[in-house]
């Protein structure tokens, strides 16, 4: 299994004096208002046009090359995004790769570990309106393709990626192998 992105780094919201806050919010969980809305999975700072991987092998089950709204996105929050079918240890899951700035793969293509499939970008009703220095890849790993808000169907990414304990500290490579 290989890291979305070469450089994984947790984005970081930042204070009245610049001074980093808030890395939490851009983790899995119940960890939005006051532990009251949930977020479905990691915004990994990048700068706009960075390359995105297939994280396994697998079965682009949906590429949203336009920046609208659609089946798997009814609101448009996400853009242009990229859902992954892959299998581990004889389970189906998907990874949700969201905000690109343009997708590299299409619905139905066969991609192998570590394939280009897109690159970052600000795609989206959020991510649009954020400043440069904010943009991100949403990704997500889930055990149904289509999923709705709340955390249901979704899965905390540390089962297969290790986690950071602060904004300056890199994610480790993958803690399972394929």
């Amino acid at each position: 299994m290989r890291n979305p992105l070469d450089r994984m780094r947790l984005r970081s919201l930042y204070g009245q004096h610049n001074e980093s806050i808030q890395t939490e919010h851009s983790t899995f969980g119940k960890v939005r208002n006051s532990g009251t809305r949930a977020h479905q999975g990691w915004d990994l700072s990048a700068t706009p046009g960075t390359p995105v991987y297939a994280i396994s092998n697998g079965i682009i089950c949906h590429a949203q090359a336009a920046d609208h709204s659609n089946h798997f996105d009814h609101k448009g929050n996400y853009g242009r995004h990229i859902v992954l079918w892959f299998d581990y240890d004889q389970k189906e899951f998907y990874a949700f790769y969201a905000h690109l700035q343009s997708v590299c793969v299409k619905t139905g293509d066969l991609v192998s570990e570590g394939d280009l499939i897109g690159l970052t970008g600000q795609s989206g009703l959020g991510a649009s309106k954020l400043p440069l220095d904010q943009a991100h890849l949403h990704f997500e790993i889930r055990t149904i393709a289509k999923t709705n808000t709340g955390l249901k169907h979704h899965l905390n990414p540390t089962h297969f990626f290790s986690l950071p304990g602060g904004e300056d500290q890199c994610l480790d490579a993958p803690l399972v192998s394929s």
